[in-house]
């Protein structure tokens, strides 16, 4: 959550946020272990990163 620091007070060197969301689905299948079979068919990464650089 975004957050404005008071006056005076620096704002955090470095801060990042990361986030990775799948879609996949259970086949209701079990391999020859034994172990649940789920199909992925794709996903991607979201995420922002802030630092904080000379003025000038």
């Amino acid at each position: 959550m975004p957050v404005l620091a008071p006056p005076g007070d620096e704002p955090p060197v470095e801060e990042a946020f990361a986030a990775e969301v799948f879609l996949v689905v259970d086949t209701g299948w079990k391999d020859s272990s034994g172990r649940g079979v789920v199909d992925v068919f794709g996903g991607f990464t979201w995420g922002w990163q802030i630092r904080r650089v000379p003025a000038g």
